[in-house]
């Protein structure tokens, strides 16, 4: 099987080359703009499942994307989750044209240019699949719908079973904590964010977390919302200054000009992550 991976990906290689190589005979490479991407990954063996996808754990649900082309940066790695809905409004921001239908997703340009900025998204994970009988009696079911935010992953199967993983602290998925009392408020606040998502549609797919940043006087910052901010990193011009994770979340900056960019990166009690930006004061 991996043998016959690494020739599927060899003669993916060739086709992407001999694409580029077209293009730049007609002069058009510089116009172009390159979307890499999987509609899924595969296991092998990855928790205790011999093959397959259409799981929800990490190894089916991560996949490649590479985006190359005119005003995409060069070179340039981000690490915030992002879905396949956010595909058709990138493409449309990256060729200067609007929908004419509510779209889901969200341009993903902005985050090309921006390495701390973070947009609370959190994915929406659906399955409903017969499997075979002839499947392995102890795998997981395959009828669920999920989320997975920067911090959790929690999952409803239609048996009424349940997972919720803390990736902090768990990112192989390896200990189930839906019954344990200490994560019942995330488990409850992500639970309310899927039965949000699992039928939302245009803005509504896109919400961002209740939280805001405020100033108190000209040096210091509080971070507080509805949706209880469990740890902020805070940013003065770009430089980290200090974190917390111990309600009320605030941070003490020293003097600063006025209009001085102040950003945090707060993380919401069902563990999407949003950027928030202010500016200083200076008095």
């Amino acid at each position: 099987r991996y043998r016959a991976q690494l020739e599927s990906l060899g003669a993916v290689d060739d086709m992407v080359g001999e694409l580029i190589d077209a293009l730049r005979d007609k002069g058009e490479l510089k116009n172009t703009i390159f979307v890499f991407t999987s509609d899924n990954g595969f296991f092998n063996g990855e928790h205790r499942i011999r093959n397959g996808k259409v799981r929800l754990y990490e190894p089916s649900i991560r996949v490649p994307l590479i985006i190359r082309g005119p005003d995409v940066p060069k070179g340039k790695r981000r690490s915030q989750p992002v879905a396949n809905v956010d595909l058709a409004p990138t493409i449309l921001a990256l060729a200067r044209a609007k929908a004419r239908r509510k779209l889901d997703g969200r341009s993903l340009v902005p985050l090309m240019r921006e390495k701390l900025g973070q947009r609370g998204r959190a994915v929406l994970l659906e399955a409903f699949f017969n499997a075979d009988p002839e499947d392995d009696p102890e795998a997981p079911p395959t009828n669920y719908r999920a989320v997975r935010t920067d911090r959790y992953l929690f999952a409803r199967y239609g048996t009424g079973e349940q997972e919720l993983y803390d990736l902090w602290f768990d990112p192989f998925e390896l200990q189930s904590r839906h019954n344990d009392p200490s994560l019942s408020a995330p488990k409850a606040a992500l639970g309310r964010l899927l039965d949000r998502l699992q039928d939302c549609r245009g803005k509504g797919c896109r919400s961002r977390p209740a939280v805001k940043l405020k100033l108190r006087g000209c040096r210091r910052a509080v971070v507080k919302g509805a949706d209880q901010p469990q740890d902020a990193v805070f940013y003065l011009r770009g430089r980290k200054i200090g974190r917390d994770a111990r309600s009320p979340l605030r941070v003490r900056f020293g003097r600063a000009r006025a209009g001085a960019r102040l950003e945090v990166v707060a993380t919401a009690l069902d563990g999407r992550r949003v950027s928030l930006r202010r500016k200083t004061p200076g008095c």
